[in-house]
């Protein structure tokens, strides 16, 4: 099974509580069972300063849909799960994870960036595994009839898994609710 795991943090890159270290650890454990894993991610200032990078995408940066802020694309491992991070300055390049009276626009923009990335890489997902509010709108554009990219529509998602048709919402840190 293709697996895409779109996450606002992901140990050992970005770290606040619970949700990196699922983020970090499952996908691990998903490969080792023999699925093609693929995670997305912001790529946050301290990530630049603490991990080597590779360049994605051949280096070019590439539109993300609805806004006028390109992104660039950069390259590690969890393991051997490759993670995707979605370099913008403008949403990303700050001091902290969350925090910012704008996070609801910086994890939408994640967001269509993580499903133009897929895009891009000609990969497609059997299913994207949304992870916590910062990708709550993804499962939503995956079933609502919005125009995603291709490569992503018919992709299973949370909302599959809902026994009462919808979306699955499950904050990892209480304490981080709505931030």
């Amino acid at each position: 099974m293709r697996i895409l795991f779109v996450a606002a943090e992901v140990a050992p890159f970005a770290k606040v509580g619970g949700l990196a270290d699922v983020a970090g650890a499952l996908p691990k454990a998903l490969h080792a069972m023999g699925h093609d894993v693929r995670v997305v991610m912001p790529r946050y200032r301290q990530i630049e300063a603490q991990t080597p990078l590779g360049g994605g995408l051949d280096g070019r940066s590439f539109s993300v849909p609805g806004s006028d802020a390109e992104a660039r694309l950069a390259t590690a491992f969890v393991g051997e799960v490759p993670v995707y991070l979605v370099e913008c300055g403008r949403f990303f390049g700050r001091d902290a994870v969350y925090g910012f009276p704008d996070d609801a626009d910086r994890f939408m923009y994640f967001c269509r960036a993580a499903l133009e990335v897929v895009n891009r890489l000609g990969w497609t997902p059997d299913v994207v595994h949304s992870n916590d509010w910062h990708t709550a709108a993804i499962p939503h554009w995956l079933h609502g009839g919005y125009d995603v990219p291709r490569p992503v529509r018919g992709a299973a998602s949370a909302r599959d898994a809902s026994p009462t048709e919808g979306r699955v919402i499950r904050p990892d840190e209480p304490g981080h609710r709505g931030r």
